[in-house]
Formats: structure tokens, C-alpha cells, sequence
């Protein structure tokens, strides 16, 4: 078995160069805003579309998420995969003893869970590029994992803790 790993800045010329969005929603009812997207960034190197599912609940604080890896080609190698979520800095996070979920403490004093039923977070270094001509230290959120399923969902909730 294989295992791919991309850096950073293949992944960014990969998108760069052929990325396209193939599809987009944003629906409302009585209870939820729901959002969706997908593009094919990873569709000619790796085999896979990727889409995003977002849905908010009007009278909650929560967001439940969901990233799918849909197989498009039929390559052989299984293909690591990362889901990252960046974080403002001034942040901070701790992943939980478990390894499924990771507190989020903002600067003005809020606390958020993010948790995955289905999967371990890791906190890795990353740089924020989000302030002109500065370049931060920071840390993001990710959930990593090997696969050659037709199909791999990565479900997490965020949501507010008092």
C-alpha cells in the first residue's frame, strides 16, 4: 500500500492551476441554514471531488459539519487525506484527553467544543498570513487519515460551552 503526502504548496499549485467549483448550495427553513459546496482540486492527482456541507441551527449554538471525499477514478493507491480548520490567532485550543474533540478559548473570553465522533484531532503549527506584510505563528486544527474507500465522510459539530 501507498501513501501520498502533498505539502502545502503542491496542494495550493494543484488548486491554483486546475481547481474548479462544480457545485454550491444555500437553502433555508424554519430551523437550519444550510450551505454546501464542492470542487475537483484533488479530482486529476488523486482521484477524488471534495464537498463541504455546513448546517446551522437558527436557535442553537452549534455548527455541524461535514467533508466528503468522493472517489471519481478508480486509482489503486489509497490517498492521505487532512481536514483542516485555521484559527485566528490570539486563540487558544487543547485537544481533549480523548482525542476527539479540542476546546476552543477565544481572546474575548468565549469557549467552543469542536468534536468528531468519527475521528482524533491533532493541533499542528501553521503560519496566519491574514495581516498585511506580517506573517503570524499560529496553530490549526486537523483531522487526518489513509483511505481508499469510494467514499470518506468526516463528520464535527462546533458549538458553544458556557
Amino acid at each position: 500500500m501507498h501513501n501520498w503526502q502533498v505539502s502545502a504548496r503542491e496542494i495550493s499549485a494543484i488548486q491554483i492551476s486546475w481547481t474548479e467549483v462544480i457545485d454550491k448550495n444555500y437553502s433555508e427553513d424554519e430551523d437550519f441554514y444550510s450551505l454546501s459546496a464542492a470542487h475537483n482540486g484533488y479530482e486529476k492527482r488523486f482521484g477524488y471531488t471534495h464537498t463541504r456541507l455546513i448546517k446551522i441551527p437558527k436557535r442553537e449554538d452549534k455548527i455541524f459539519g461535514q467533508d466528503k471525499l468522493k472517489k471519481t477514478k478508480n486509482y489503486s493507491k489509497s490517498i492521505f487525506f487532512s481536514v483542516r480548520f485555521h484559527i485566528y490567532p490570539n486563540t487558544k485550543i487543547v485537544k481533549t484527553k480523548g482525542g476527539n474533540s479540542v476546546l476552543i478559548s477565544l481572546s474575548n473570553g468565549e469557549g467552543w467544543l469542536l468534536q468528531s465522533n468519527t475521528n482524533d484531532f491533532e493541533i499542528e503549527k501553521n503560519i496566519f498570513f491574514g495581516n498585511k506584510n506580517k506573517i503570524i505563528n499560529n496553530e490549526s486544527i486537523s483531522i487526518s487519515g489513509n483511505s481508499n474507500e469510494a467514499l470518506i465522510s468526516i463528520k464535527w459539530i462546533i458549538e458553544r460551552v458556557t
